[in-house]
């Protein structure tokens, strides 16, 4: 069947999707050490892909009431991650830019939110991640944010889920139109959904809300008659919460009003290829990420034609990105070494290769490795520890460990980002 759906619910089941993917990546934040709030982040995000920014811009795009974008804005500056300046032509308007010390902070931002996407996405397989992409490029371009190709290094998810928070109010007061900020459309999504009581603590694990923020919030709402508090009848300390009938009225009319945008978005797209989109997200569903000391890290020998090719966009982009001139990709991975992708969620995170005829731990830290978004030495040693065991046929020993630790490789490896956009040659070893 092709055409533009008119029944709701496979817009509804899109979305949902998308809520899911919301909360893991939520979730898995609140395990890094994140630098700021998430707000305090997206701005900075949307100011580092533009030159100067203006506040009045700024408040349009992100939907946020002028004194709350003002205070941020301030704190930004004292921090000395923005300056601002009155602009030219009005005195009385404000314009902001980057310090050297904001560039910085922006690097490691992109490093932590790509990381954020490829755990977020497990297990999903390179298709599947490549199909919700292709979904939030679609939605962000139907509910009107300009085109962006990112950066070199960025995931491409991450891109389109940037382009789509500017047009759809998630860090405002009014996602989407439906009067809640993106937090509590979460409660009220997971309870209607569900219809039956859910835990408090359900919601501060998976919205990794402060506790006080949302029991006031949740306060709001149940003055409103739209949700109400129960206790647990085998434990009288849980409390639960569930929607009262006027709160399950109330969020079928957003579930709607949610609906209704993504099909005005996606006016055009045949039907075949929204449910393709829902597919690749359904694995999602109920699934808890892995953590960050978990996450899945694979290594496999490059020997197809397809293997060998991806490897040599890498090392070609890695080498670009550190301001090197490439080589012909033909000719980059030498025909005596031996070529070894290590991903991380099914993302291409470091190549390494080494003489062909070497084995054992020698072979390792004797091979160039080009490793992108390492921003931790633990995150390091796990990529030279899956190079070796490839290598070697077994893990790593305690002895090799501690040489891998102290080998002067692993602080190129560990700082593999440049501090600069313009790049640098960390974490790009000649040889």
């Amino acid at each position: 069947m092709t055409g533009h759906p008119e029944n709701l619910d496979v817009y509804r089941d899109l979305h949902r999707g998308f809520l899911v993917l919301q909360r893991r990546m939520r979730s898995l934040r609140s395990q890094l050490d994140f630098p700021l709030d998430s707000i305090s982040a997206i701005v900075l995000l949307w100011i580092g892909y533009k030159p100067v920014l203006h506040f009045g811009e700024l408040q349009r795009t992100l939907h946020i009431p002028k004194a709350n974008l003002s205070r941020l804005m301030q704190n930004l500056v004292e921090r000395g991650y923005v300056e601002s300046s009155v602009t030219e032509s009005d005195t009385r308007k404000k314009q902001f830019r980057y310090t050297p010390k904001g560039v910085k902070l922006l690097a490691q931002l992109d490093t932590i939110n790509n990381r954020l996407v490829r755990l977020g996405t497990c297990p999903l397989t390179r298709e599947q991640i490549s199909s919700a992409t292709a979904a939030v490029a679609a939605i962000a371009s139907g509910l009107g944010a300009p085109a962006d190709a990112g950066h070199p290094g960025e995931e491409p998810l991450f891109t389109q889920i940037r382009r789509l928070l500017r047009v759809s109010g998630m860090i405002g007061s009014d996602y989407l139109g439906c009067g809640h900020e993106i937090m509590l459309y979460h409660v009220f999504s997971e309870l209607g959904r569900k219809a039956q009581p859910i835990p408090l603590k359900f919601f501060l694990k998976a919205l990794q809300i402060p506790p006080s923020s949302l029991s006031r919030d949740i306060s709001k709402l149940v003055t409103k008659g739209w949700i109400e508090k129960i206790y647990s009848r085998s434990d009288r300390k849980q409390l639960l919460l569930r929607l009262t009938e006027k709160g399950m009225k109330h969020y079928e009319q957003c579930e709607t009003l949610m609906a209704e945008k993504y099909r005005g978005a996606l006016k055009g797209i045949p039907l075949e290829t929204i449910q393709e989109w829902i597919t690749a997200l359904a694995p999602l569903e109920g699934l808890e990420p892995p953590t960050i000391d978990e996450a899945p890290i694979v290594a496999e020998r490059c020997e197809s034609d397809m293997a060998l090719h991806a490897a040599r966009t890498f090392i070609v982009q890695e080498l670009v990105r550190a301001g090197q001139s490439a080589p012909a990709p033909d000719a980059i991975i030498p025909a005596d070494q031996e070529c070894i992708a290590v991903r991380e969620a099914d993302s291409l995170m470091a190549i390494a290769f080494a003489p062909k005829e070497q084995r054992g731990a020698e072979a390792v830290f004797s091979s160039v490795v080009l490793s992108r978004e390492v921003s931790t030495e633990k995150f390091a040693r796990a990529i030279v520890a899956k190079a070796a065991e490839l290598l070697r046929g077994s893990p790593l020993s305690a002895k090799v460990e501690k040489s891998v630790s102290d080998h002067p490789f692993l602080s190129k490896l560990t700082f593999g980002r440049s501090e600069s956009r313009k790049g640098s040659a960390n974490g790009v070893e000649k040889h």
